[in-house]
């Protein structure tokens, strides 16, 4: 039995803190002992702040946290769910966690049914002329021709290899796989294998969900294996990090849109399992990684404001595309912005508002000015830089939309 399996089975004695301790401590010892081992360390941060956030809770239980009892308590469940994801994002580390990956067969091949597979001949794209991507991503984000037809090269052989699935049931798969090993390109967006824990509960456990979330949610891989996975479908890895840097570098001076930054907000959005449910208890996750945290950094550009609003827009598109199209309704939303049909900031605000662009600048305010823990753990050391972002935000969605915020 491995020691996620440990943590699985400690829902039934969550209430004994010895217990939590010795696995704790199970688990540390085998974080020392392997710590040059890349799939250990990666799952440091894990399994080190479940066995101290529950062998010592009872230096942070509050009314609150008792109310999400039973969910501390399965949180080994998230645990194990975390360590399926590394599986089914890198075989080798699924050995080493001794969890089988998802979507493979015991010999460690991908398996996909025979019925789900497509035919394909010529281009991908079945329903998007190929040139309307290859201009999409010029205009919206900057990239060259080139760049945007290895993007596009990458994404085929993902999907041919992977989960060409002609249902959208497999969507958010698909979203967060894809796009997680895109954002790992650039390191800011890649798990940190060197994250170390102080010791100090309450620390640990604030800059563990909201100063490194790539870290605690498990959702991208490292840098390395970012590039190595995308040398794996017969990509240059190191070309595509290249570009996407390249990208990330310049959009700002050129008022595009950020496509590392938006890649990893589709990966998180995607992401409905392991450790983000509980992180959700307490902020809103998403929110956080896109324009609430950009407000709160103090540091939002136009590049932050034009994706945080595009991305949110996007992956509720994708998650809902048909035929599992994830690819080709990126297109069609980036062709509607540039056509007119389709207004981005109306768009965001419906979404807030339940289809009413008016109420969901109400509620936008609202959550903008409501302060949480990871607000707080976010906020600049300068408050008008603060305010300003809040003002450059909201007026950016007002002028755009129509809708009035002051």
């Amino acid at each position: 039995m491995g020691i996620m399996d440990h943590y699985v089975d400690i829902e039934a004695t969550n209430q004994k803190g010895s217990k939590w301790e010795q696995y704790g401590q199970r688990a540390t010892d085998i974080i020392n002992r392997l710590n040059k081992d890349l799939t250990i360390a990666g799952t440091q941060g894990l399994i080190g702040a479940a066995a101290n956030v529950i062998s010592n809770a009872k230096n942070m239980v509050t009314p609150e946290m008792n109310k999400h009892a039973e969910k501390m308590a399965s949180f080994g469940v998230g645990i194990k769910k975390a360590a399926q994801n590394a599986a089914e994002m890198d075989l080798e580390i699924a050995s080493k966690l001794k969890v089988q990956a998802l979507g493979t067969n015991a010999a460690g091949a991908t398996t996909v049914p025979k019925t789900a597979r497509r035919a394909r001949t010529g281009s991908y794209t079945d329903t998007v002329d190929h040139n309307t991507f290859i201009q999409t991503m010029k205009e919206q984000y900057g990239f060259t021709e080139e760049q945007a037809e290895m993007l596009d090269e990458a994404y085929r052989k993902f999907d041919e290899k992977f989960c060409p699935d002609t249902s959208k049931k497999l969507n958010d798969a698909k979203i967060e796989k894809f796009f997680a090993y895109l954002a790992a390109l650039n390191e800011d967006y890649a798990v940190d294998y060197k994250f170390k824990l102080t010791g100090n509960l309450k620390e640990d456990f604030m800059h563990f969900f909201f100063d490194h979330p790539f870290n605690a949610f498990f959702v991208t891989p490292s840098n390395k294996e970012a590039v190595r996975f995308f040398n794996s479908l017969g990509m240059d890895g190191e070309a595509l990090k290249k570009a996407i840097n390249e990208q990330h570098v310049n959009c700002t001076d050129a008022g595009k849109r950020d496509f590392v930054h938006e890649c990893a907000m589709f990966a998180i959005m995607a992401e409905k399992a392991g450790t983000k449910p509980i992180a959700n208890e307490y902020d809103d996750v998403d929110a956080l990684i896109g324009y609430k945290g950009d407000i709160y950094s103090g540091k939002m550009n136009i590049d932050d404001i034009k994706s945080d609003i595009s991305a949110y827009n996007l992956y509720y598109r994708m998650k809902n595309s048909k035929n599992g199209r994830i690819w080709d309704t990126m297109t069609e939303y980036n062709a509607g912005v540039e056509n007119g049909s389709i207004n981005e900031s109306q768009e965001f605000l419906a979404r807030f508002g339940n289809g009413d662009p008016e109420k969901g600048m109400e509620e936008l305010k609202k959550e903008i000015n409501r302060e949480t823990k990871g607000t707080n753990k976010l906020k600049s050391d300068n408050p008008e830089s603060i305010e300003k972002s809040k003002h450059d935000f909201l007026t950016y969605v007002s002028e755009e939309s129509g809708v009035d915020w002051e």
